[in-house]
């Protein structure tokens, strides 16, 4: 093993070597210095390149988790005894992270420490019992992303105005995740339709098997389904307003289209706000989370209304999302989950109940798991992810490129304890 001393030795001798190569190999040291223009130019373009080459970052290795960045030996070696035990470690890659400088002194010591490879960490959670604050906060600077935050990937969207100026940012302001500090893991679209799906086996199970979890739930859960539906309404209405700008406002389709996504937003509007019977769902669906309707109270017709909303609005969702990704990976997933969804609604709508929550998330949730698995592409590493429970074992089967799974947070804690033997 070389020590220190050698390692500067060596590097001076290959110093010396290169520069007594340099004049014995390369051209004579009398030369005269070409000084066109175009030369000067050229030399000045070559010198800033150069320049720009040695100040180019290090690959980061080893990092204290908003701290220090340490890339080699001789960095460590002002810290440790002997910074060779985890000289593999500054080799890797990609970053190591530590939580402070302390760390690596017990890691050298083959101590066991809490450390994140570079990784994304999967975290399943119980959404109630939530601890995944307590985790990003002991990990400062580590990208997060988690449920409840969503995106859409409808890049060739374009809308007529609507209270400000420009369509997109209606879309944007109501289908995209805004200003939150944990980046989106869903589709705006694959979240919707497992929530209305959730929501219609409540509102039947309401209706045949009324009992106080289908009170609490029906009213519980209303706020989301307003939320979407909302949401559908205001991106809606601008490409609306856009099929109509040459033509009288009785028909939804007398204007022109850009793009076929456009329609489908309209024909959305179309049915959410022009049928008398969806108007009156919303309205009641308003009137649980306003708390002047009292769920004991819904009458057969309400209750009916809403699940004929449900029924309609999820195979329009359908119809968006395989517009959206036709261009994507995603196509072809996203066709194929969203057919066996309108195929489930449409064959059993009304004949699903409490018993059947299960299979109905079991039906929809593989559209939801194909966009986490897209989402989770991006994030950097080590990155942190909090999901649902139910979602790891879907995630699992697609194979998420450099994921590490944790059942729940005690997983998790126990799981990144590491000694340099481990890593």
């Amino acid at each position: 093993m070389h020590t220190q001393a050698d390692k500067s030795k060596e590097n001076k001798n290959q110093s010396v070597a290169g520069t007594v190569s340099q004049k014995q190999n390369g051209t004579s040291t009398f030369q005269f210095i070409d000084n066109r223009p175009e030369s000067v130019a050229q030399r000045k373009l070559q010198e800033m390149a150069d320049r720009a080459q040695n100040s180019a970052p290090v690959q980061m290795k080893l990092k204290v988790a908003g701290g220090a960045t340490y890339n080699r030996e001789e960095e460590i070696s002002e810290m440790v005894d002997d910074a060779s035990v985890i000289k593999g470690l500054l080799e890797h890659p990609d970053t190591y992270l530590v939580k402070t400088s302390g760390d690596i002194r017990k890691l050298a010591n083959d101590e066991e420490i809490d450390i994140l490879s570079p990784n994304k960490h999967i975290v399943g959670e119980n959404h109630d019992d939530s601890k995944f604050g307590e985790i990003t906060a002991s990990w400062p600077g580590v990208p997060k992303m988690g449920e409840g935050n969503y995106m859409v990937h409808e890049t060739d969207l374009t809308l007529g105005k609507k209270q400000d100026d420009s369509g997109k940012k209606t879309l944007e302001e109501n289908m995209n995740s805004r200003g939150a500090d944990t980046l989106p893991l869903e589709n705006f679209h694959t979240a919707a339709q497992a929530r209305l799906v959730a929501y219609l086996v409540i509102v039947n199970s309401h209706q045949y098997e009324k009992s106080e979890t289908s009170n609490r739930y029906i009213k519980a859960r209303a706020r989301d389904i307003l939320n979407a539906i909302w949401a559908y309404l205001n991106v809606g209405v601008s490409a609306f307003m856009r099929g109509n700008d040459d033509a009288t406002f009785g028909g939804v389709f007398g204007g022109k289209f850009e793009r076929k996504i456009e329609e489908l937003y309209a024909d959305m509007y179309d049915f959410l706000q022009k049928d008398e019977e969806n108007k009156a769902a919303r309205e009641t669906i308003d009137g649980l989370v306003q708390d002047t309707i009292n769920p004991d109270e819904l009458s057969t017709k309400q209750l009916t209304q809403i699940r004929n909303l449900i029924k309609g609005l999820i195979p329009k969702i359908s119809a968006i999302l395989k517009e959206s990704t036709k261009a994507q990976e995603t196509k072809n997933s996203m066709i194929a989950e969203t057919t066996k969804i309108d195929k489930f609604v449409g064959d059993q709508g009304n004949a699903l109940r409490g018993k059947d929550m299960q299979r109905a998330l079991n039906t929809v949730n593989p559209a939801r798991e194909t966009y986490m698995k897209k989402q989770i592409g991006t994030l950097g590493k080590p990155g942190l992810v909090k999901v649902g429970r139910a979602h790891l074992a879907g995630l699992k089967t697609l194979d998420v490129p450099d994921a590490t799974y944790y059942d729940d947070y005690n997983d998790f804690y126990s799981g990144i304890k590491k000694r340099k033997g481990d890593l």
